[in-house]
């Protein structure tokens, strides 16, 4: 029998079994956080894993923004993963590069709406590629990693950002240069400078290149080192660091004499003394041009005349101006040899300049009369206004003879009196002289009118005066030289935000290459004035607060011309239609006349489309009759009336070939059916049921858009005199509804040669 306890033992015993109770609990909790962990990092895998096969199943479906998200969250998990594990390895990141380069490609092929998302995706394919590109260099993978570099900057520049893609190319260079892969590492620097370039960054530009050359020098690659040199000097030109542009250049001009390119060696000897020219030191500027000219001389004389001019330009900053002269003479002289006129002009005038600045007029005035004398325009100033005076007088003289009536002495005068202000420059009022003296001449001697135009032409160019050149060229017939100026003139008018005059201007232009059968130039013109008229139109209300006269129906008018010509008939009637309802509200009887007939021809040309050559043949004469109306009664500008004749002209001329049109018929059997959604074979037939063959017979599918075309129809080369053809043609569809459409056109030509449209009948086709 057990001794019973004392109170103190038995607390004893409770104690140490809540101590043993404690321990087990302990034990208990320990093992249980393990498993929990356990499962938590098994969850973890499993969440990673799936999303990498998300990935891999939205990759494959092309659905690239979800294949990117999935990638990117399983890389977040993976590196999580790796970071939490103690024992994790460099490798284990490392072999991570395959989904980086996953992220890269899906950043590429992610389908944007916007030309700033594609950038901002493109910058991520680069950054993504960039990383790859590190990972394969830890791994000393380093073809892949060139190659990723390379992917990277095409990426960046693809996004315009010309820095980072420079910066890509030097990891590569870099990378290259540490394993003495020279040849490539030069490559690299060489493409890294000219994005640094790009990105005006001529800076890390210059440092690229000369890294460039140094290492061509190296590889012996003399042409290279040469050329990076001359680069580099360029660069530091541009950061106006004149003394080390000097170095480059002389260090590019010593290769280059080595291997006998004496030609380079006189352009570096140019930018040598540019840079001296920089630092003020004009006597070593001196030194350099003249030794470039000695070099170009016999080799290529044109580019010693400018060596000659840079001369004499230093001699003036010194006030020499004796030695200064006598450089422009020798200028002068060798590009007069050389039928280089207006460069000659532009020697004598630096020559009469010079003259006048140091008073000898005499000669002042023999080179300003040959600086006129090989073709451009005489420049004087006030010391020469003796000219103006006199110019003056002739042009008053000019117009008493007109009022006499003696046309032939008014001529003279105001060819004197151009002569005056163009020796003062005073190119307006010359050119205003030659285009009176034209008009005078127009009816009487038509030669004469031409060769004034031009001359007036030349002086509005002059002054940039692109408006008037482009008016004296079109009256001149000279149209390409007028289609320029017009073109000048829009650009002009466009960075005034003056979009209605910018409009007029191109389509001018448009019609000056229509009248020359640029067909390209002329659309792409035309197009332009639309878009111009357009912009007019959409700030309409804020233009007419500062001109409440802004006639909105003249900018609907002159779009609706332009869709006529370009053919575009639907469109040119949307804006004739609200240019005729805006002249008819504002009571315009002049522009009603003109807009109703053009409607006219808007109206035959829908009709010709569609076939209907009788309803085309009955509107146009109708046409034929309104535009001559419009003509004759309008007292419009005289390239507004040519306008006017002009699709007179062309009515007529269709009006001719629908009279000897061919006949076809054009039909396709409708299903008797609904059918079912899929492949839908349509039947049809073509018919000639003109007496003589149709040629190159071209079928043009007109679908809905949710029908496809599964295999286009071949071009019938020729269809014999009452010749059927049956052909087939395949749609496909998954879109369930009705559709009511025209499913087939056709092209074809008669035996001249002329085009002809034919659409089929319409079909009702239902899918189930």
């Amino acid at each position: 029998m057990d001794e019973k306890k004392s109170l103190k033992d038995l607390l004893a015993v409770k104690k140490e079994v809540e101590e043993e109770e404690k321990g087990v609990k302990a034990l208990l909790g320990v093992e249980e956080k393990a498993l929990d962990s356990f499962l938590e990092k098994t969850k973890d895998k499993m969440d990673v894993g799936n999303w990498l096969k998300k990935a891999h199943e939205h990759e494959a479906r092309s659905d690239y923004q979800k294949a990117l998200e999935s990638y990117l969250k399983f890389i977040e998990g993976k590196l999580e993963a790796i970071e939490s594990d103690p024992n994790a390895s460099l490798q284990a990141y490392l072999a991570m590069v395959t989904y980086y380069l996953k992220v890269a490609e899906c950043y590429e092929k992610v389908t944007h709406t916007s030309a700033g998302g594609k950038a901002k995706d493109m910058e991520n394919a680069g950054r993504y590629y960039v990383k790859s590109a590190e990972m394969f260099t830890e791994m000393e993978k380093y073809d892949e990693a060139q190659k990723h570099y390379e992917n990277a900057a095409r990426c960046f520049a693809e996004a315009e950002n010309y820095g980072m893609a420079a910066g890509a190319f030097m990891d590569d260079a870099f990378m290259n240069y540490k394993i003495e892969n020279k040849m490539i590492s030069t490559a690299a620097f060489i493409k890294a400078a000219e994005f640094y370039e790009k990105a005006e960054d001529y800076a890390n530009s210059s440092k690229a290149y000369l890294k460039a050359a140094e290492l061509n020098l190296d590889i012996k690659d003399i042409y290279g080192a040469m050329n990076s040199y001359k680069k580099a000097a360029e660069c530091y030109d541009k950061l106006n660091k004149p003394a080390e542009a000097i170095q480059y250049y002389i260090k590019s001009a010593e290769l280059s004499s080595t291997v006998e390119r004496y030609t380079e060696v006189a352009e570096r000897y140019v930018g040598i003394a540019n840079a001296y020219e920089k630092l003020q030191d004009y006597k070593d500027a001196v030194f350099y041009h003249l030794r470039a000219a000695e070099l170009n001389k016999g080799n290529d004389d044109l580019s010693t005349t400018y060596n000659y001019e840079n001369t004499a330009r230093c001699y003036i900053k010194t006030e020499e101006y004796g030695k200064a002269i006598e450089y422009l003479k020798r200028s002068a002289q060798m590009r007069a040899d050389m039928k280089k006129y207006a460069e000659a002009s532009a020697s004598s005038y630096d020559i009469a300049r010079i003259y006048e600045k140091i008073q000898d007029l005499e000669n002042a005035a023999y080179y300003y009369f040959q600086y006129a004398e090989y073709g451009a325009s005489a420049r004087l100033k006030e010391a020469r206004d003796g000219y103006g005076k006199a110019a003056k007088l002739f042009e008053q003289m000019a117009k008493k003879k007109i009022e006499e009536g003696n046309i032939e002495k008014a001529v003279s005068d105001y060819l004197e009196a151009s002569k005056g202000y163009d020796k003062i420059e005073d190119l307006k009022t010359s050119a205003d002289i030659f285009y009176k003296m034209a008009e005078i001449e127009y009816a009487r001697n038509y030669d004469n009118a031409i060769k004034y135009y031009l001359e007036a032409a030349g002086r509005y160019d002059n002054i940039g005066d692109n408006a008037g050149a482009a008016n004296a060229y079109t009256l001149a017939k000279d149209h390409l030289n007028a289609a320029k100026h017009y073109s000048l003139y829009a650009n002009e008018q466009l960075r005034k935000s003056q979009f209605f005059y910018a409009g007029d201007g191109w389509r001018k232009a448009a019609d000056s290459y229509r009248r020359l059968k640029k067909s390209w130039d002329m659309k792409e013109a035309y197009s332009k004035a639309i878009h111009d008229y357009s912009q007019y139109l959409q700030n309409a209300e804020y233009i007419k607060s500062a001109d409440p006269d802004m006639n909105l129906g003249n900018a609907e008018k002159k779009m609706a011309e332009c869709f006529i010509e370009t053919e575009e008939s639907p469109k040119a009637k949307e804006h004739m239609d609200k240019a005729l309802a805006y002249f008819k509200e504002n009571k315009d009887q002049k522009q009603i006349q003109a807009a109703e007939a053009l409607s006219r021809i808007i109206d035959a040309d829908l009709s010709l489309k569609v076939g209907d050559y009788e309803k085309t043949y009955k509107i146009l004469n109708e046409a034929v009759v309104l535009l001559e109306k419009a003509h004759n009664e309008g007292k419009w500008p005289p390239e507004y009336a040519e306008f006017l004749e002009h699709n007179k002209e062309k009515a007529l001329e269709i009006i001719q070939k629908i009279n000897v049109k061919p006949e076809i018929e054009l039909t396709v059997d409708a299903p008797k059916e609904v059918l079912p959604a899929g492949t839908i074979t349509l039947r049809g037939k073509i018919t000639n049921n003109s007496t003589y063959k149709i040629n190159s017979v071209f079928f043009l599918p007109n679908l809905p858009m949710e029908l496809s075309l599964t295999k286009e129809l071949e071009t019938v080369p020729e269809m014999s005199p009452g010749e059927k053809i049956e052909f087939t043609i395949e749609v496909k569809t998954d879109a369930q509804k009705k559709y009511n459409f025209a499913p087939m056109e056709v092209l074809y030509k008669d035996k001249d040669g002329n085009r002809y449209m034919k659409a089929s009948n319409e079909i009702l086709l239902e899918i189930k």
